[in-house]
Parts: C-alpha cells; structure tokens; sequence
C-alpha cells in the first residue's frame, strides 16, 4: 500500500514537473521572439510566404573534423558554428529560402585520396560548392578570439567582388545590434585576407559571431536560448538584405 502511494506521488511530481517545464519553454520562446522584434519575424512571414524562385542562401558552418577553429572557456568553435549555422538555415527554410550547408556534419571538406593541404582543399570546395547555386548569397559562420578577454561582440567581413556584399554585411551588422546591444562594431572589408571572400563573385560575407576568450560571450555562446537569438537576428539581417534587394 505505502509502494502504491510513493509510486503515485513520484508520479504526480513527473506530471507536475513536466507541465512547469513546457510553461517555461512556452514564455521562452515567445520572449526571445518579442526581443528580437515579433513584428520584423511577422512581415517577413508574409512577404516571403508565397516566394517560388528565391535566392538560394548558402550557410557555411567554418572549420570542421581535423579542424576544430578556436577554442576557450570550454567552447570549440566547429561545434557551435554547425549548431548555429544549422538554426539560421531552418528560420530561412521555414520562412519561404532556399538554404543550403556547406557541411552538415562534423567534417572537413577534402578528399584524402588528393594531395596537398586539407585546409586549402577544403576551402576551395566551399567555394566549389557554392558556384553551383544561381541568383544565391553566401554566409560564413566563424567564431572568434583574441588575447584580451575584454574583446566581444559580433562582427561582419565582407567581399568587395560583388557590392552586394557590403550591403548584406551590413544588414546583418545592424540586426545584431538588437541582441547586442552593447555592440558598436563596424562592418570590415575581407577580401584581401580572407580566402572565400577573396574568390567568391557572389554577394559573400564571414560572420565571427562572439568571442569565445570573453567569459561573458562565452556563457551566452553554450545557452540555447542564446544561440538560438542570435541565430534569429542572423536571419534577420539575411532576410531584411533580400527583401530591399528585390
């Protein structure tokens, strides 16, 4: 009899538990959507809603396998690019884009039956990869580091091969702005030093997202809620490009 009734308190707990648990999901959700600007999310829904022949945005998640990128405070920077660049594409896929990963997995880009550097290999198939795609842009996620731990905040590198480029960078630039609002960043010009910039003819950008050596950045970077923002505010600034762009 006492068994019995254990076994039911254990379950009115589970019960209960489980209850709280989807509240707090609910107002989760719906506080990252109001912060992030619901009615911005609500227009793109409908402008995008019927779209047949839109541009194909490329996501590349930086790095992967062999090559882990930057790490610190416990983050690895191939993990989180994947995780983020995986959410970006699902909001532009749910909202009426074309998307596409250069990797959805944990992988570097590159044939070991071919000889030379794998890095320079698996750059020259993200860039491969995304000359197969008309009318598309191009977004790399990165991660960033730096000596001094007060660094932070989410900056934009673009390609002056296409003008488009600066335009896109700069849109996402400022939608981060609304996460970040400490940001004041500005958006720089890669193309003389970063590879896929420099041999892109596409609008193309590299996003470093946080630094991964600032703590504060660092916590928000391992919180799903937080990815999850700034995945959102990419998004954004993606979307927000390809509307003034029509």
């Amino acid at each position: 009899m006492r068994s019995n009734t254990f076994k039911e308190v254990k379950y009115s707990i589970f019960i209960f538990a489980s209850i709280l648990f989807c509240v707090m999901l609910f107002y989760l959700i719906a506080s990252m959507f109001i912060s992030m600007g619901y009615d911005k999310f609500e227009k793109n829904k409908a402008a995008n809603a019927d779209i047949i022949n839109s541009p194909t945005v490329i996501i590349d998640p930086g790095h992967g396998g062999i090559d882990a990128g930057a790490s610190a405070n416990g983050l690895i920077e191939k993990d989180l690019n994947l995780e983020i660049s995986r959410i970006t594409s699902k909001f532009l896929v749910t909202f009426g884009y074309n998307s596409a990963l250069t990797r959805d997995e944990d992988v570097l880009l590159f044939d070991p039956q071919i000889e030379g550097s794998r890095k320079t290999q698996d750059l020259r198939n993200r860039v491969i990869f995304a000359e197969k795609y008309d009318n598309s842009c191009f977004v790399s996620i990165h991660m960033n580091k730096f000596p001094s731990e007060v660094c932070k905040g989410l900056q934009v590198f673009y390609s002056e091969n296409n003008q488009l480029g600066k335009e896109l960078a700069q849109s996402l630039q400022l939608n981060a702005g609304i996460l970040q609002t400490y940001n004041k960043r500005k958006i720089k010009n890669g193309t003389d030093t970063i590879y896929l910039l420099e041999n892109l003819e596409i609008p193309a950008v590299l996003i470093e997202c946080g630094f991964l050596s600032n703590l504060e950045e660092a916590r928000n970077l391992n919180k799903t809620e937080y990815k999850t923002a700034l995945s959102f505010s990419i998004y954004c600034g993606i979307a927000d490009f390809l509307e003034n762009k029509q």
